[in-house]
């Protein structure tokens, strides 16, 4: 497996997550960096 690869597998496992935790009604709070100033959020 190269690099790309397991980078791949790290994110699908990430999405796994947050999906058991929708399902079991949490709610999760996403900060994403737009910028070196800037936040939004995603509530799920």
């Amino acid at each position: 497996m190269g690099n790309a690869d397991i980078s791949m597998v790290g994110v699908l496992e990430s999405v796994n997550q947050r999906t058991r935790l929708v399902g079991e009604n949490r709610l999760e709070l996403l900060l994403n960096q737009l910028s070196s100033d800037q936040l939004y959020d995603i509530n799920m």
